[in-house]
């Protein structure tokens, strides 16, 4: 009889490498991530906005109960259940440090693309500014020849 906890994984993996198979390039998948992080972050329900980090926890907690239960209750755990177990904590933990760097990194981005368009269009006034000047220099300048002649 097999296990239903080591079926159920075996068909978690199988699907996993299903997507894996179906995804087309690693920019599509980032780019497909950024936008679901940048939904969630936007979004108005606090559960879209805390479940990286409650996943994250819900991980540590079931590899700290297989942990304690190995170490000092003498639970003997499957070594395939700790290894998913850890696996899973790893993914969540990576998964979820690696996003947040990610739109710490797009908003800085969009920081340094705010401060440069405004530079150019300081830079532009300035530019026109200046012609200006220089148009109403040579107008005098202008103005001053003529009546000297």
């Amino acid at each position: 009889m097999t296990n239903p906890l080591s079926a159920g994984l075996k068909a978690i993996d199988s699907v996993g490498k299903i997507a894996n198979e179906n995804i087309y390039s690693k920019a599509k998948l980032e780019a497909d991530r950024t936008s679901r992080h940048g939904a969630d972050m936007t979004s108005d329900n606090w559960l879209s906005k805390s479940i990286r980090p409650m996943i994250c926890i819900w991980a540590f907690l079931i590899n700290s109960v297989i942990w304690i239960g190995d170490q000092f209750f003498g639970y003997e755990v499957d070594a395939t259940i700790a290894l998913t177990a850890g696996g899973i904590l790893a993914a969540a933990v990576g998964f979820y440090f690696d996003s947040r760097k990610h739109q710490k990194i797009a908003a800085e981005h969009a920081k340094v693309e705010i401060r440069r368009a405004e530079d150019a269009v300081k830079i532009e006034r300035l530019k026109e500014r200046q012609q200006l000047r220089m148009d109403k220099r040579a107008a005098r300048r202008n103005r001053r020849n003529n009546g000297d002649k």
